[in-house]
């Protein structure tokens, strides 16, 4: 049982890395919005700078641990536009989840709205963002 653990671990060593990026960038960005919201920052804006502040973390972590890359402007302005496009996704698969399919209560929607936006970006982030020119799938 535990070679086939490690086995796993090792094929997909990177998406796991990616994994606990993705949980301790949730918890910041949460943690962030509790703060702010306690020092009576407007919600839209307190949610803007949490999620922000969780958008930088990501990036550092994921030229650094998970993707091994140097972090560039190139790069940098790919994974916010990755990140904007997975929050717009995230945005449409809750409307459809929450309207059009009745799913309640939202935060049960959000939860299987999760492996979708978590899925697409990571793939989106690993094909395009941190890819080197030529450079097949890692």
């Amino acid at each position: 049982m535990a070679e086939k653990i490690k086995k796993l671990f090792i094929t997909h060593k990177q998406f796991i890395q990616y994994c606990i990026v993705g949980v301790a960038n949730t918890l910041i960005t949460l943690g962030l919005f509790y703060v702010f919201d306690r020092l009576s920052v407007q919600y839209i804006l307190a949610s803007v700078l949490a999620y922000s502040t969780g958008i930088a973390n990501g990036y550092f972590w994921s030229t650094r641990t998970v993707f091994k890359t140097k972090g560039t402007a190139g790069n940098l302005v790919k994974f916010i536009l990755v990140n904007l496009l997975t929050m717009g996704l995230n945005a449409l698969l809750l409307y459809l989840f929450v309207d059009k399919a009745g799913i309640q209560p939202k935060v049960l929607a959000q939860a299987f709205v999760l492996p979708f936006t978590f899925v697409a970006n990571f793939s989106l982030n690993k094909l395009w963002t941190f890819a080197e020119p030529g450079e097949k799938a890692r």
